[in-house]
C-alpha cells in the first residue's frame, strides 16, 4: 500500500510549477467534495481487486461496476471543468490533480483485467472492452479540456508538462488512425473523408514527433494570431482569445468589410485592412495587439490610429509605432486597418481676434484681426503635411502629369459653426517648401471646401517676407476650408486648370496614377496551359513590381500595360473576356473583379482561361477591364494577347514538322534556321503540333483536368494528390493560396501531371480515383481515356 501511494505521489501531475499567482485560494464547491469522495471510494475498490491473485466470474462483475461507475464520475468532472468561464491558477491546479487520480485509476483497472486468465478475457471481453474504451475516450477528451485550462495561463517552466501533452496527443492520433481503419462507412462521402483524415493524422504525428525529437522549453508569453499579428498583453487573458485568427482581408471580402470606414480630413491608410476569423474576439479587458506597418516613413507631425470594426460600426483607436509595428489595445474586433492623420487643435475665437501659431512649424501662422468674427466660436486648426516623397516620387515617374506645380505648402484646414460670418480679411503666413525663383510661375491658392471640392485662384497680393524666402503672407475672405499655397506653371494656369487640380489631388493622396499589368506564367506555358494574372499597381512603384514578378517566373504580356489611370480607394475595376479567350465558369464572377485598395499587399488577380472560337472571326483574345466610376460599363483599357504566339514564343516550333524532336523535358528543339524561316501562315500548324505534343493522351489535357477539377472538392483533391505521389506540404501550400476551389484543385492535378505525360499516368489516375473510393470519378476518366478523347461537362453530370 505504500509503496502504491509513493507511485502515486511519484506521477501527480506537477502543476504548481504553471500557477501564476493566484486570486486567493478556492473554496471546493459542494460537488467537487462529492467528486473527492466518490475518487477515495473507487480507489479502495481498485485497491482490494488489485490484490487479488486471480479473478472470477464476482470480481469480474465489480470491475465492470467499477468501470460504470467511473465514467459517471468523469461526467460530473466534465460539469464542473465547464461550469466557470473565468479560471484561476487555484481552478485550474485542483482540476489537474482531480485529473491526475482519475488517470490513476485508469491505469489500476487496466492492470486489473490484464490479471484475468485468458479463458475468461474470451468471455467477459464484450462486456468489459467496450466500456473500457468508452472511459479512455472520456478520459483523453476530459484531459484535452483541462490542459486547455491549464495552456491559457501561458506561464513559463513547465516545459515537461507541455512536453506530455504533445505526447499524449501524439499517442491518441495514432490511436485514432487505427481506429479510423477498423470503422465501417455506408457512402463513399464519409470514407473519403476517413482518407483524408488518415493521410492528414500521418503527417501530424511527423511533424508532432518531429517537436518532441527537438524538445521543448517554454510556452511564448504573446499568442501569434497570423499575418504577422501579435496578441501581447495581458497573458493571464490571451487563452480567451486563442481560438481567434487573423488574415489579410481577401479581394472579393473588402467591399462588405470596408462599408461603413469614413476618414477625417487628411486621414489615409498606412497598412493593409486585417480581418479577424475562427471565433469572435470579444474579452473583458483590453488586450494590446501588434501588427506590420504597409509604408515607409511619415511627416514628423503625424498622429497614427487604428480604425476597429466590430459588428457594423468602425471606431478610432490610438495606436503607437514601434519599430515598424503599430500597437493598440481593444476589447472587440472584427477587422482593423491603420491610418495616418492629423492633429485638430481646437481655440476659442473671440470678437477681439486670435493669433494661431502652428507647434508643428511656427512659420504658419494666421491672424485673425479684432471684429473679424462676427459671435465667439470654438474654430479646429489642423496642420496637414504632404508626403514629399509621394510628391517627388510622381514628378520623376509621370513627368506628363506632373509637372504644373513647381512647388507648393503644406496644407492648414480651419473649420468653425457655419453661423459664423467673416467680417474682415484674416492674414495667412504659409512657407512654400523648395521654393525657386521662376519667371514663368504664378502664386496660386488651392481652396478645398467641406463637401471635398477643390477650386484654385491667382493670389495677387501675396507679400514675400524677407527673413524667410520661401514664405508668404497673404489674405483670405473665408474660411471651413483647406488652404495651401503653391507656385505654378503661368501656361498651364492659362491653358489647363483642370491639370493643375487634379495634379493637386495626386500630392494630398486623394488619388492615384496606376498601371494595370497583365502578366503571364512562364512555367506554365512551356506545358500548355495558359495562366493570366492582372495586377493595379501605382506607377511609381512598377519597375520595382516588375523585378518582383520576375523573381516568381512571371512575365508581363507585350503591349497589354494600360496607360495611366487615376484610382481612388476601393475602386472596382472587373474583367470581361472576348476573342478567343473565356472565363471558366465554376469561377464565380466576383473573383473577376479587384477592390483597389493602395496599401494592400494584393491589388492582383490570378486565372486561367479557356481557349475558344470567336464567333466574329478574331485571332485574339481580348481582356477588357471595366470601371463604374468613370459610367456604367466604362472600359477602361483593353489587353490583347495570342495565345497562339505566347504557347510557342518560349521554343519556336520549326516550319517543318520533320524536324520536331521533343528532348528529355518534352519541349522542342530546333535550329537557328527554323527559327529565323518560320512564317506566320503556318502559325496555327505550329501551335497545334506544339499542343500535339502534351495532349497525347486527351484525358489529362488541361481542358480535361480543369473540367475534372469542377467535379472535385479540395479535399477529395488532397487525398487523390497523396495518392499520386504529392508532397503534402506542397498541397497545403497551395490550398492557402486565396483562389476559387477550381483552380485549387486543378493546380493539385496539375502539379502531379508536369511537364511529362503517358499512358500510364492516366492508368495511375483512375486507380488512385478507385483507391480514395470515388468510384463515379473513375469510371468516367476510364472510359474517356478508353474512347481517347477530352472530359466534357456532360460526362460528369
Amino acid at each position: 500500500m505504500e509503496e502504491e501511494e509513493k507511485g502515486k505521489d511519484k506521477l501527480t501531475l506537477d502543476v504548481s510549477c504553471s500557477v501564476i499567482h493566484g486570486i486567493g485560494l478556492r473554496k471546493p464547491e459542494v460537488d467537487d467534495n462529492k467528486v473527492k469522495l466518490e475518487v477515495d471510494r473507487l480507489w479502495k475498490i481498485r485497491t482490494n481487486l488489485i490484490r487479488k491473485e486471480s479473478h472470477g466470474r464476482e470480481s469480474i462483475l465489480k470491475l465492470k461496476s467499477l468501470i460504470t461507475d467511473t465514467v459517471e464520475l468523469l461526467g460530473r468532472v466534465r460539469v464542473n471543468v465547464r461550469e466557470k468561464e473565468i479560471y484561476s491558477d487555484e481552478d485550474v491546479e485542483f482540476h489537474a490533480r482531480e485529473l491526475n487520480s482519475l488517470q490513476l485509476l485508469f491505469h489500476g483497472i487496466l492492470e486489473i483485467w490484464l490479471k484475468v486468465k485468458d479463458t475468461d478475457k474470451i468471455e467477459y471481453k464484450n462486456m468489459i472492452l467496450p466500456d473500457m474504451m468508452e472511459l479512455a475516450t472520456d478520459m483523453t477528451s476530459l484531459y484535452g479540456e483541462v490542459m486547455a485550462l491549464f495552456l491559457q495561463s501561458y506561464r513559463d517552466g513547465a516545459s515537461t508538462v507541455y512536453s506530455g501533452f504533445i505526447s499524449g496527443i501524439l499517442s491518441l492520433l495514432r490511436g485514432t488512425k487505427v481506429l479510423l481503419k477498423r470503422l465501417k462507412f455506408e457512402d463513399d462521402n464519409g470514407r473519403e473523408r476517413r482518407r483524408l483524415v488518415q493521410s492528414t493524422i500521418c503527417r501530424f504525428t511527423k511533424d508532432i514527433q518531429s517537436v518532441l525529437t527537438h524538445g521543448l522549453h517554454s510556452i511564448l508569453g504573446s499568442l501569434e494570431m497570423g499575418e504577422g499579428v501579435t496578441a501581447l498583453q495581458p497573458t493571464k487573458l490571451l487563452g480567451n482569445i486563442s481560438h481567434c485568427d487573423v488574415v489579410r482581408c481577401a479581394v472579393e471580402d473588402r467591399p462588405e468589410i470596408i462599408n461603413g470606414l469614413v476618414f477625417q480630413e487628411g486621414q489615409q491608410l498606412m497598412s493593409d485592412i486585417f480581418q479577424v476569423t475562427g471565433a469572435p474576439f470579444c474579452t473583458s479587458e483590453k488586450i494590446l495587439l501588434r501588427f506590420p506597418l504597409s509604408t515607409g516613413a511619415l511627416p514628423p507631425s503625424s498622429m497614427v490610429k487604428v480604425k476597429v470594426k466590430y459588428g457594423t460600426k468602425w471606431t478610432d483607436l490610438n495606436g503607437e509605432i514601434k519599430h515598424n509595428y503599430i500597437e493598440f489595445e481593444a476589447k472587440m474586433v472584427s477587422a482593423f486597418v491603420a491610418v495616418v492623420g492629423f492633429r485638430g487643435i481646437h481655440r476659442e475665437v473671440t470678437t477681439a481676434g486670435h493669433s494661431f501659431v502652428s507647434d508643428d512649424d511656427t512659420r504658419v501662422r494666421m491672424s485673425i484681426p479684432k471684429n473679424s468674427f462676427s459671435v465667439p466660436c470654438i474654430t479646429k486648426f489642423r496642420f496637414i503635411q504632404i508626403n514629399r516623397n509621394r510628391m517627388y516620387g510622381y514628378k520623376e515617374t509621370c513627368k506628363e502629369d506632373c509637372h504644373g506645380i513647381v512647388a507648393c505648402s503644406d496644407i492648414l484646414n480651419v473649420t468653425h459653426d457655419e453661423n459664423v460670418a467673416i467680417n474682415k480679411p484674416i492674414l495667412v503666413h504659409l512657407p512654400i517648401l523648395h521654393d525657386i525663383e521662376d519667371s514663368s510661375s504664378e502664386i496660386v491658392l488651392f481652396e478645398r471646401n467641406l463637401e471635398g471640392s477643390l477650386s484654385l485662384r491667382i493670389v495677387n497680393d501675396a507679400i514675400q517676407c524677407e527673413p524667410h524666402g520661401n514664405c508668404y503672407t497673404f489674405a483670405v475672405s473665408c474660411l471651413n476650408n483647406s488652404i495651401a499655397l503653391a507656385k505654378v506653371k503661368r501656361k498651364i494656369l492659362k491653358k489647363n486648370k483642370n491639370k493643375l487640380l487634379e495634379e493637386f489631388d495626386l500630392y494630398c493622396g486623394l488619388e492615384h496614377i496606376c498601371n494595370i499589368m497583365t502578366y503571364m506564367d512562364k512555367n506554365l506555358l512551356t506545358v500548355g496551359v495558359v495562366k493570366l494574372w492582372v495586377e493595379i499597381v501605382e506607377k511609381r512603384f512598377t519597375t520595382r513590381i516588375l523585378r518582383k514578378r520576375a523573381n516568381e517566373g512571371l512575365f508581363e504580356v507585350p503591349g497589354s500595360r494600360s496607360p495611366d489611370i487615376r484610382m481612388k480607394e476601393q475602386d472596382v475595376v472587373r474583367m470581361e473576356m472576348d476573342g478567343t479567350i473565356q472565363k471558366i465558369r465554376e469561377i464565380p464572377s466576383e473573383h473577376y473583379s479587384i477592390v483597389y485598395l493602395s496599401t494592400a499587399r494584393d491589388n492582383y488577380r490570378s486565372f486561367h482561361v479557356e481557349e475558344r472560337r470567336d464567333p466574329r472571326g478574331r485571332q485574339v483574345g481580348i481582356l477588357n477591364f471595366i470601371s463604374d466610376t468613370y459610367g456604367d460599363g466604362f472600359i477602361l483599357h483593353s489587353a490583347t494577347i495570342d495565345i497562339n504566339r505566347y504557347l510557342i514564343s518560349l521554343s519556336r516550333i520549326p516550319t517543318s514538322h520533320s524536324d520536331v524532336r521533343p528532348n528529355t523535358y518534352g519541349r522542342l528543339t530546333f535550329s537557328r534556321q527554323s527559327r529565323s524561316s518560320r512564317s506566320s501562315g503556318r502559325s496555327v500548324k505550329s501551335t497545334l503540333a506544339y499542343k500535339a505534343i502534351f495532349e497525347e493522351v486527351p484525358v489529362l489535357s488541361h481542358q480535361s483536368l480543369l473540367i475534372l477539377a469542377g467535379a472535385m472538392s479540395v479535399e477529395t483533391a488532397q487525398m487523390l494528390g497523396v495518392e499520386l505521389g504529392l508532397q503534402n506540404e506542397d498541397i497545403l501550400n497551395l490550398k492557402t493560396v486565396n483562389q476559387p476551389t477550381v483552380l485549387t484543385v486543378f493546380e493539385i492535378l496539375w502539379m502531379w501531371r508536369g511537364k511529362q505525360v503517358n499512358k500510364n499516368d492516366a492508368d495511375q489516375l483512375i486507380e488512385c480515383l478507385k483507391r480514395i473510393e470515388s468510384v463515379h470519378l473513375s469510371t468516367v476518366v476510364a472510359k474517356a481515356n478508353r474512347e481517347k478523347r477530352y472530359l466534357t461537362r456532360t460526362d460528369l453530370k
